[in-house]
């Protein structure tokens, strides 16, 4: 259990804490008075009491150290002190001050067509004929960002990665090989940052529509204008016909 920094509550088997002294627990269904053998990474560093109902804690006398592995393990001990059964091992991550919180969940901002007539940023939804866009995005600084695509029909595919400058912006762009108009329609991209110390998280997905070349051309056509209209006389001439003008025929 981590109780230190910003980030506290249980710690996973293998994961992170900045707590340098966090509490270890467990339960042994043999009620009070059995003594607990504890070791770190091969190291007698305490004894832990079963209290009611078995349940047992322990935290570490001497700090640990940030940025190293601690493997935990304890041993049951029977009257004469001998060790019985041994436990699971456990093992945490010590880190500096705050630095086992979860990373900025990264976000996808803009896909950008480098292809064709019609060339720019692809907002969310729009289309595309840039079978391997550029697409960029922001993260914690530093993070590690992985970076997938997941095409018309489902199948989900990681493209590679790229690591976060210090302001936290990053950049991927597709390779040849990796065409996502091969199969024209609905391709998303989702990206996921792994900060310094292994934790992770994802962003929202960005979707693109791929088309054929220079079909995504979104710009509107001019407008149409009427520039004319004229008015029949009973012997068949016409006449120009200023606009705002009133006339009597009812098909100029």
């Amino acid at each position: 259990m981590d109780y230190v920094g910003h980030s506290i509550g249980p710690v996973l088997n293998d994961g992170y804490t900045d707590d340098l002294q966090p509490t270890l627990s467990g339960r042994l269904p043999m009620g009070e008075g059995q003594l607990l053998r504890v070791y770190c990474n091969n190291v007698v560093v305490g004894y832990a009491d079963i209290g009611t109902e078995g349940h047992w804690t322990f935290k570490p006398a001497t700090p640990l150290e940030p940025g190293k592995a601690y493997d935990f393990q304890v041993f049951l001990l029977d009257s004469s002190g001998n060790e019985l059964q041994p436990s699971n091992t456990y093992t945490i991550h010590t880190t500096e001050l705050n630095h086992d919180a979860a990373p900025d969940a990264p976000v996808i901002t803009v896909v950008h067509d480098f292809a064709g007539d019609h060339q720019g940023p692809v907002a969310q939804g729009g289309k595309t004929d840039d079978s391997h866009p550029d697409v960029s995005g922001t993260a914690g600084a530093h993070d590690v960002v992985t970076l997938s695509v997941t095409s018309p029909s489902g199948i989900t595919t990681v493209l590679g990665s790229a690591v976060a400058d210090s302001n936290g912006n990053w950049d991927y762009q597709l390779t040849t090989a990796q065409s996502i108009t091969a199969t024209l329609g609905e391709w998303t991209f989702s990206a996921t940052a792994t900060n310094t110390v292994g934790t992770s998280d994802s962003s929202a997905g960005y979707s693109v529509e791929t088309v054929g070349s220079n079909a995504d051309d979104i710009t509107p056509p001019d407008a149409p204008t009427i520039f004319s209209a004229a008015e029949t006389y009973d012997n068949g001439h016409l006449i120009g016909v200023k606009n705002g003008a009133t006339i009597d025929d009812s098909t100029p």
